[in-house]
């Protein structure tokens, strides 16, 4: 098997999970948290031009390793939207690769979310829908259900 991409130089923690793609055009992998290098989950192309090319970086901490407290990343079945959990800020959904802002991307303001779920989509109706767990804190722990291609709260 041929190697894709290089190894990350400099990190001591080591990779200790990983994500594919629905269709196996990314790779997300998942570092023990280190101050020293905070951002320790990154997306890498597998195909096309880009391939063994690290696309973006981002911080899940106090990750040491074994089973995801969250999956920071995800995609829609057919990889046509991407979402980026921002703890304090919510989540990010890109449409137009994995760039900061613009035209392509869009944010659920779920700041207090501690995870999501991404649902099968729905043929009938045509859309997929996200649900977030808010943990109980001053007010009662809640689900908050989102249709993905509007970007608007269905319930809650």
């Amino acid at each position: 098997v041929q190697k894709v991409a290089e190894d990350v130089g400099g990190r001591a923690g080591g990779v200790r999970n990983v994500m594919f793609s629905p269709h196996s055009n990314y790779l997300v992998t998942y570092e023990k948290w280190d101050p020293v290098y905070p951002e320790n989950v990154h997306i890498w192309a597998l195909t096309g031009e880009q391939a063994g090319t690290k696309l973006r970086s981002c911080v899940l901490k106090g990750y040491t390793s074994g089973a995801l407290p969250l999956r920071m990343i995800q995609w829609t079945e057919d990889e046509s939207v991407s979402m980026e959990m921002m703890p304090g800020k919510g989540l990010i959904l890109r449409t137009d690769g994995w760039e900061e802002e613009g035209e392509g991307v869009k944010v659920i303001a779920e700041k207090n979310a501690s995870n999501y779920e991404l649902s099968p989509p729905n043929e009938a109706k045509g859309t997929t829908y996200i649900a977030f767990f808010t943990p109980e804190s001053s007010t009662a722990a809640r689900v908050s259900v989102y249709d993905v291609s509007a970007c608007q709260k269905t319930l809650e």
